[in-house]
Order: structure tokens, then C-alpha cells, then sequence
């Protein structure tokens, strides 16, 4: 699942609402919901925008690049083919599915 406006900045997407004049419906839910986060997600990531003015895509370019071997999810590593603990390959048909995996060549057999 991707949401498709997840790369616009919220004042693009707001002049371009309104430069087509679609309608801005009123709504409140976002802001009264006791237990959102979206007004101190929105400070955090202005925070580190001002720390680093590609932190959104640097954030954007990480979610969209995730990798088994990378994460701390034994169980989804073991998933992937990969050991749970050390994140080796141990299942080369389930590790081709892995971005960067793809092209490992087979290992060769051992003439015996």
C-alpha cells in the first residue's frame, strides 16, 4: 500500500487544490482525535527539514528501499530465505525475491 500523494509537500498539494478550485470540504477529524500524532509528526519532520532539507526524501527514498537483511525481524528474515539472526542466505529461491538478491548466481555444484 502506497498512498499517492505521500511525496507532495502539503502546500503544493494546497495550491494546486486551489488553483483548480476543487472544493475544500470542512473537517476537523485529524486535529480532534485525542490520540493523533500528525501535528508532532508534522513539527518532527519540520524539524529535521531544518537540520537537513532532503530529510523528506531521504525518508521517502528508505521506506520505498526496504531490505530483510537490513531489518531486526528474524521471523520476516527467515521468511525472505535468509538466517534469522546473521541475515544470510539460506534459501536462494526466496532470496532472488530480495532487492539486491537478484542477480546471486546459484552456488556451483562440488565435483565429487
Amino acid at each position: 500500500f502506497f498512498q499517492p500523494l505521500m511525496t507532495c509537500l502539503e502546500n503544493d498539494i494546497r495550491d494546486y487544490a486551489s488553483a483548480m478550485e476543487f472544493p475544500i470540504l470542512p473537517c476537523n477529524l485529524c486535529g480532534s482525535q485525542p490520540d493523533a500524532h500528525r501535528a508532532k509528526m508534522k513539527m518532527l519532520v519540520g524539524l529535521l527539514d531544518g537540520m537537513n532539507p532532503n530529510a523528506r526524501k531521504n525518508m521517502i527514498t528508505a521506506m520505498s528501499d526496504v531490505r530483510p537483511s537490513h531489518l531486526l525481524d528474524v521471523k520476516l528474515r527467515e521468511a525472505c530465505g535468509l538466517n534469522g539472526k546473521t541475515g544470510e542466505i539460506v534459501a536462494m529461491d526466496r532470496a532472488r525475491l530480495i532487492r539486491g538478491f537478484e542477480d546471486i548466481p546459484e552456488p556451483s555444484a562440488t565435483a565429487g
